[in-house]
C-alpha cells in the first residue's frame, strides 16, 4: 500500500469488521472477529461491550500491520448497530450488558 488511505470499521451484531481503502476505492486489506450475543431470558438479547472493545483492537491492529509508513490516513468512518441501549457511568464505563436490538424484553410495554 502507498498514498491515501481511509478507514471503515462497522460493529455489527456478530463481529466487527473492518476495511482500509485507497483513494479509488478499492479495498486494499480487511479483517474481521468476531462476538457473541447472550441470551439469559427467553426474548433477551445482550453483549458485552468489553467484547466490541476487545474485537475492534484487534482488528485495528490487524490492519494498520500493513500500512506502509508512505501511507496517510485521510479519512474514516464507523457504522454500528441500533438502537443498541448500553447505560454507562459518568466517566463512561458500561453498567451492565448491552440490550442490542434483537432484545424484546419490553414486547408488554410495547404493545
Amino acid at each position: 500500500m502507498s498514498g491515501k488511505i481511509s478507514l471503515g470499521l462497522d460493529l455489527g451484531t456478530t463481529s466487527a469488521k473492518a476495511v482500509l481503502v485507497n483513494h479509488k476505492g478499492k479495498i486494499l486489506a480487511g479483517a474481521r472477529e468476531e462476538y457473541k450475543t447472550s441470551h439469559p431470558r427467553n426474548g433477551w438479547a445482550t453483549q458485552d461491550p468489553r467484547d466490541w472493545w476487545n474485537a475492534t483492537k484487534k482488528v485495528l491492529s490487524g490492519l494498520l500491520e500493513g500500512v506502509d509508513s508512505k501511507d496517510r490516513l485521510i479519512g474514516g468512518s464507523v457504522s454500528s448497530q441500533a438502537p443498541t441501549c448500553l447505560p454507562v457511568d459518568s466517566n463512561g464505563n458500561p453498567l451492565t450488558e448491552a440490550q442490542i436490538w434483537m432484545d424484546r424484553r419490553s414486547a408488554g410495554e410495547c404493545e
